[in-house]
């Protein structure tokens, strides 16, 4: 993820002065409110302020993205799905960007980035890290729309082998240009006094490198964006055909078979508008800052900047808002741990589920869940035993819940 072009000392001094203010609407006639607003300074909060709250937010990001991939590695029935491996893929790149964003956050409270060399090592993290995350998001929409289209094709170009190849046309550009910002011939550098990452355009490399990113992340929103329009297109397809059927058809398992997929395919949409849109408003904006006439201010850069720290949150809480089955599997997460004894929440089962009117059987996996709590009844000691057995629907749909309590004497 590219920097903004950091200002001169010069140009620092002219926004000071209150006169140019006055003629911020001359100066830049396209000017929104929201890039007015961005232009006001000096900026009333302090550094220590920013760097706390980047610090928080960062570790917030981590927490829920390790929340999730915890849930869907558990979960054979997720884990066997080729998507949810990509967006346990994406979590792992979520992950070290917000890492390295904590970590600014200090040098930001700070206002120092002490070793040069560790600097450097943070810049060649983060960047691949999002190109990595970047080119994953472009897969995950092949692989939707493979899904939908043909799944005879999407069993072939994601199969075992298919995977990793997918896999490696992502890790390869990342370690490329974790390797060049490695080198001598480019770095990208975060600033604490403007809150903001930028290339340090003195290394005679850092404008390709930064170009080629621009061509991968920009490009990339534009063939997703594609993608996602034509899986709109086939969305709103399956949805007059199955209302046909629903018309001619008065089984209402054939009914519920056909909403339930309609169901399916709008969540896909909906996770896939709000990823585009958030990526496409943050890559636009960081790789065509001036032509945006965005001012160059810290306000503006630390926009920017949260922008693309909020962005490892968006994939997790997308996940949380539309799939039910997955808010379940975290309550039940949260639960265990806060048991008497969090060893004892397991899977024990898999249950084969057949249904004629389904097209495939699914495997159904049972989890149960044991708490224990002590009190005294009479003088006497008891233990109370709650089991809670879960068995999660593969589609995602809904869960059943079934709940024992016991009670005995110790």
């Amino acid at each position: 993820m590219p920097g903004v072009n950091i200002c001169s000392s010069a140009s620092l001094s002219n926004l000071a002065d209150k006169s140019y203010h006055k003629n911020l609407l001359e100066y830049i006639p396209s000017a929104t409110l929201i890039s007015a607003v961005l232009t006001i300074e000096p900026f009333p909060f302090p550094d220590v302020f920013v760097g706390v709250l980047m610090v928080l937010t960062s570790l917030l990001c981590i927490f829920i993205n390790a929340i999730v991939i915890k849930v869907m590695i558990a979960d054979d029935n997720l884990y066997r799905l080729n998507s949810y491996k990509f967006m346990i893929a994406l979590g792992i790149s979520c992950i070290a960007q917000s890492f390295v964003h904590a970590i600014t956050g200090f040098f930001t409270i700070f206002q120092n980035t002490w070793n040069p060399v560790f600097h450097k090592i943070l810049g060649s993290i983060i960047t691949p890290a999002y190109v990595f995350y970047a080119m994953l998001t472009i897969i995950l929409s092949i692989n939707r729309l493979l899904f939908l289209m043909s799944s005879s094709l999407d069993q072939t170009l994601f199969s075992s082998k298919g995977m990793k190849v997918w896999f490696a046309v992502c890790i390869i550009p990342t370690l490329f240009f974790s390797s060049a910002l490695l080198s001598p011939w480019s770095s990208i550098l975060y600033s604490p006094t403007d809150w903001s990452w930028s290339y340090d355009y003195n290394a005679e490399g850092s404008w390709l490198v930064q170009r080629i990113e621009m061509i991968i992340e920009v490009g990339g929103i534009f063939a997703s964006g594609i993608i996602y329009a034509i899986i709109f297109w086939i969305i709103i397809r399956k949805r007059n055909i199955g209302q046909r059927i629903n018309v001619a058809s008065n089984n209402k398992n054939v009914t519920r078979a056909n909403n339930t997929a309609l169901q399916t395919d709008v969540k896909i949409l909906i996770q896939a508008f709000t990823i585009t849109a958030y990526c496409t408003v943050l890559n636009v904006f960081w790789h065509d800052y001036e032509n945006f006439h965005l001012p160059n201010t810290r306000l503006a850069y630390m926009a920017l900047n949260f922008m693309w720290i909020g962005n490892s949150a968006v994939n997790p809480l997308v996940y949380f808002a539309v799939n039910s089955a997955l808010r379940r599997r975290i309550s039940l997460l949260i639960r265990c741990v806060r048991a008497y004894k969090p060893k004892n929440c397991t899977q024990v089962a898999v249950i084969s589920h057949s249904d004629p009117n389904c097209a495939q059987q699914n495997a159904r996996a049972l989890f149960v869940h044991v708490s224990q709590k002590s009190f005294n009844r009479n003088n006497q000691k008891m233990d109370e035993i709650t089991l809670t057995s879960t068995t999660p629907n593969s589609f995602g749909n809904h869960e059943n819940v079934a709940k024992q309590n016991l009670t005995v004497s110790q």
